[in-house]
């Protein structure tokens, strides 16, 4: 071979691949059935294979041409030996004959404080009369950086070069971010769980179908983060508030034209700038230092979080325990050697031994039960954002509790609406099973709506994050306007009694129900005038239980025209249960979210927003 082609080939070869569009989605394993005219299994995950917290999608793929109707069992698990905390989920498929099945598989992932960045995803599958098939798939997860996925359309020239500049910054995160195909998307929130950040080009965009959209919407207004990308004949970098509207989300606040983001809840959507073709390297400058969902969890509740505070610690009673096992070595010993069985009575020895024991267990059972008791005691609070204009009516529930139990005979429980659950990183004690050093190994799996394994363990304390965007028909309700700069007529179809209720109306005024009266659900709400001051004031006091990053963000909306926020009594029907046996003695609930019309009113316009 001539010398110019030796160096040609290997040339041309890497350009080629250079402009290769980046793989969506990782194939975690695939395999045909010998003899079983092409019966093929296939699982892919849609984003990364693993995450540094919440959950992630997987498509699985069945094939069955056996000529009869079979039945798989698909198992994820994640974590091995010497984990604290390992996750697993598996789902039962019935395939017909001649028939495919394609099916979306949710697995949470244990948070990062629990284990290490690197992680092991293991795959099996079996079918009664075919061989197990199994494989363990090793993925790096990101440290300095928010976990990203962007579309394969942001991705196809960008990524290779964007995963270098990354690594070249900091050799522990491996990558920018994981790219994806716009079809395979999931069309529930919780398939975006694990994500910190979704990056999608505005094609792409308008592609998605309507239950997707819906769906990273919810993801956003509970928290999440979406990063719309336009081309310079899509935007005007003087009015980023038309920009928005050209993207037709509904419910956005943006307080200045000049800025590229807006909230939508508890999350942002933020708009960029990109040429259609390749992503700028300047971009990777946006990342670090965004609020990354893995570190809230791990940091915002092991120090000062003033719910735990209130509930108080409780100290493990090493003293008794040192005593019981002096008494029990002395009866065991030298007094069962010497007096129970003593001298010519040595086989008394295999009678009087299990009796100790049996009643050093018993006692030790007995003093457990009368000093922590069967079940548990627990405070908890949650933010409900009510959105109940028509095409939403959802009801957005973010919800942090602690508890301690004392003697459980069932660690798992059942709930049957659809919620996304995250351990919390609670401050070091006796009772934390979830610290590295705990020498506990947890297992949480997660069946439908069964949640079993290690979540209540018995004298345990937890801390949980739990989440759900859930169908409403609630709704604070504006009548007609009383008159020229009097009080808005609202009226109260929240299935709870309101205590008090503050609102930020469109034309900046700040209203407050008065003291002492009650809101029956039906009922009108009476309004009188209050201070920007003062209504800011109370929406700091009534957040202040949550962990920082919930707290930031709900006072943040505080500034959000046309927004209420309330306190709810007697509302236990809309936290998001978990253990029966726990007894909620502390319950709290802040409601906030938009006022709807009426039929035939309209909501005032909110004043133009200024530099």
């Amino acid at each position: 071979m001539p010398r110019f082609q030796k160096y040609l080939i290997p040339l041309i070869l890497s350009s080629y691949v250079s402009v290769l569009p980046a793989i969506a989605g990782t194939e975690l394993l695939s395999h045909t059935y010998e003899n079983l005219g092409g019966t093929k299994v296939e699982l892919e995950s849609v984003f990364g294979v693993a995450a540094r917290n919440g959950t992630l999608p997987y498509r699985v793929s069945i094939r069955n041409n056996s000529g009869s109707e079979r039945v798989w069992l698909i198992e994820l698990s994640e974590g091995g030996g010497g984990r604290t905390l390992r996750t697993s989920t598996s789902h039962r498929l019935v395939v017909p004959a001649g028939g495919t099945v394609d099916h979306q598989i949710l697995l949470p992932f244990a948070p990062e404080f629990t284990t290490y960045s690197y992680r092991n995803l293991i795959s099996t599958v079996r079918s009664p009369g075919l061989p197990e098939i199994s494989r363990n798939t090793g993925y790096q997860t990101v440290n300095n950086i928010p976990t990203i996925a962007l579309s394969s359309q942001l991705a196809s020239r960008s990524l290779a070069t964007l995963d270098k500049e990354v690594k070249d910054r900091n050799s522990n995160d491996p990558r920018f971010g994981d790219p994806y195909e716009t079809e395979k998307l999931p069309d529930t929130w919780r398939g975006y769980a694990g994500l910190d950040l979704l990056l999608v080009d505005r094609p792409s965009w308008k592609k998605l179908e309507q239950a997707q959209r819906r769906a990273i919407l919810e993801w956003v207004r509970l928290g999440g983060g979406l990063e719309i990308f336009l081309t310079d004949p899509e935007m005007d970098s003087r009015d980023y508030i038309g920009n928005f509207a050209k993207l037709g989300i509904e419910g956005l606040f943006h307080d200045r034209p000049s800025n590229n983001y807006a909230r939508l809840s508890l999350g942002t959507v933020t708009l960029r700038e990109w040429d259609g073709k390749e992503l700028n390297q300047s971009i990777i400058r946006n990342y670090p230092g965004q609020p990354v969902r893995s570190q809230a969890v791990s940091v915002d509740y092991e120090g000062k979080w003033t719910l735990a505070d209130e509930f108080g610690s409780r100290d493990f009673n090493s003293a008794l325990i040192f005593i019981l096992l002096v008494v029990f070595a002395i009866l065991v010993a030298p007094v069962n050697l010497f007096y129970f069985a003593g001298p010519g009575k040595r086989h008394r020895l295999f009678i009087t031994t299990p009796i100790i024991s049996l009643g050093a267990c018993l006692l030790v059972i007995l003093i457990i039960f009368i000093g922590d008791g069967l079940g548990g005691r627990g405070y908890r609070i949650a933010f409900a954002d009510l959105q109940s204009k028509a095409g939403e009516m959802r009801l957005y529930i973010t919800q942090e509790q602690i508890s301690r139990t004392g003697v459980m005979t069932d660690s798992g429980f059942q709930n049957d609406r659809r919620i996304a659950l995250e351990p919390l990183n609670l401050r070091d004690s006796e009772f934390n099973n979830l610290k590295k050093r705990s020498g506990t190994s947890i297992q949480h799996r997660f069946d439908g709506d069964r949640f079993l394994g290690g979540f209540f363990r018995s004298r345990s304390e937890q801390g949980f994050s739990i989440r759900a965007a859930e169908p409403t028909r609630a709704r604070i309700e504006r009548k007609a306007a009383t008159g020229e700069g009097g009080p808005p007529h609202l009226i109260s179809n929240f299935p709870a009694g309101i205590q008090f209720l503050a609102f930020h109306d469109e034309a900046g005024n700040f209203w407050r129900t008065p003291e002492s009266v009650y809101i029956a659900p039906g009922s009108s709400i009476p309004l009188e005038k209050t201070a920007e001051g003062e209504f800011r004031n109370w929406v700091t006091r009534s957040s202040e239980e949550f962990g920082e990053t919930t707290r930031k963000r709900i006072r943040f909306l505080s500034k959000e025209p046309g927004r209420f926020f309330a306190m709810s009594e007697n509302a236990s029907e809309l936290f998001l249960g978990t253990h029966q046996k726990i007894d909620w003695e502390k319950e709290t609930l802040l409601i906030s979210g938009s006022v709807t019309p009426a039929a035939g009113v309209v909501n005032p316009a909110p004043p133009a927003a200024n530099e």
